[in-house]
């Protein structure tokens, strides 16, 4: 709670484009699961693997409380992704790929500077996010941070929420916004 009042106090929560929550879910595609991302309302789904493959994919939307929605980030298992997965994103989706398709420290940053920081229109803002290790001590973003501070006194703060409580704390958990 000092730290949510430290930046409280600080004027980092005082409007809702100040507040912004990243969040991901992981999936293996050779596995029977009982979710799917795809545009609402389509009426059939493809699949462009056989079953056979072993891959996990990692989906991460991002956005504000004001109801800011940036580019997800769709991660790939491999070592670069293939164009056609881009096919029907209009350009909403950041890809991206890696060998275990799990999210690390430096895909995580490099998002962070190339999609969220641009979005940022106020001179202090916080992020959520949960606790998972490509956040927690993250070097390469704390350097991100602190350039974008340098180049555009903008300051931005991480917060990481308890472990085991993010399901009841973090906005992505409960609801995306429209």
């Amino acid at each position: 709670m000092e730290k949510l009042q430290y930046l409280a106090d600080e004027g980092f929560l005082q409007k809702a484009e100040q507040v912004w929550n990243l969040d991901k879910t992981a999936f293996n595609t050779s596995e029977t699961f009982n979710r799917i991302v795809a545009r609402k309302g389509t009426k059939q789904i493809w699949s462009q693997f056989d079953g056979s493959e072993k891959e996990v994919s990692t989906i991460r939307p991002a956005g504000n409380a004001a109801g800011l929605q940036l580019k997800c980030t769709a991660l790939y298992a491999g070592k670069r992704h293939v164009r056609s997965r881009l096919d029907g994103t209009k350009s909403m989706c950041y890809h991206s790929a890696n060998p275990s398709g799990y999210m690390d420290a430096k895909l995580f940053a490099e998002y962070v500077k190339e999609v969220l920081f641009p979005a940022m229109t106020e001179d202090k803002n916080v992020i959520f996010v949960d606790g998972h290790f490509s956040h927690v001590n993250n070097e390469l973003l704390s350097k991100y941070c602190k350039l974008f501070y340098v180049e555009n006194k903008i300051k931005v703060h991480i917060f990481c929420l308890p472990a085991v409580q993010t399901n009841h704390l973090q906005p992505f958990e409960l609801a995306v916004p429209p």
